[in-house]
């Protein structure tokens, strides 16, 4: 489920370089988020993506209980 995807961004405080684009996705696990990101589906979507953005990607462990 996408948290966040694009819009205005502000940097309030630290090292932070301006972004052009953030999206954040929600995944029920970290574990659930990895195997999404190394299945032949998303694979594929890396690749013909390649030329065409420069991604940095990382997983955060959440809340255990969302409101």
């Amino acid at each position: 489920r996408y948290l966040v995807r694009g819009g205005e961004m502000e940097i309030l405080e630290g090292k932070w370089t301006a972004l052009p684009r953030l999206v954040i996705v929600e995944f029920e696990s970290p574990e659930q988020a990895r195997r999404f990101y190394h299945s032949p589906e998303y694979q594929t979507a890396r690749k013909a993506r390649k030329q065409a953005a420069e991604m940095n990607m990382l997983v955060v462990a959440g809340i255990d209980n969302p409101v």
